[in-house]
């Protein structure tokens, strides 16, 4: 397993690994995309995250994520029909927080987390960002 929570894409699968867990997600069951900002930039942050979806699930990649970017590049370009969205986030959950000192989650970074779908609903969206 990964030292530091890191997403790959690869041979048509993202792979999220962190020093507790290792999870795979075949490209073929992802549902979609969404590109989150801080609805409060000056005070959160302006890094963008992102959420994958599937039918089941969703991956919460946070901003300072080892290769989360370039995973969800790359994600994209091969499967260009996955649906995309922009959403703004007033606060993120805290199981959804990057550990920090001590392993507290004091500040509202995302990290990566893997969840069942349902807990989409506990993100604060503000509104739909439309660029």
């Amino acid at each position: 397993m990964a030292t530091k929570p890191r997403l790959d894409y690869r041979d048509g699968t993202l792979l999220a690994e962190t020093p507790r867990f290792r999870h795979v997600v075949p490209g073929t069951a992802v549902t979609g995309i969404i590109e989150c900002r801080m609805a409060d930039p000056i005070n959160h942050g302006e890094e963008p995250f992102h959420i994958v979806t599937t039918a089941d699930e969703i991956v919460v990649a946070g901003p300072f994520v080892d290769g989360a970017l370039g995973a969800v590049e790359a994600l994209s370009r091969q499967r260009p029909g996955i649906r995309r969205g922009h959403r703004l986030v007033r606060n993120i959950p805290y199981r959804f927080r990057e550990p920090g000192f001590l392993r507290l989650r004091l500040f509202p970074i995302a990290g990566l987390v893997v969840a069942p779908r349902a807990a989409l609903s506990a993100f604060e969206f503000a509104s739909e960002d439309k660029p």
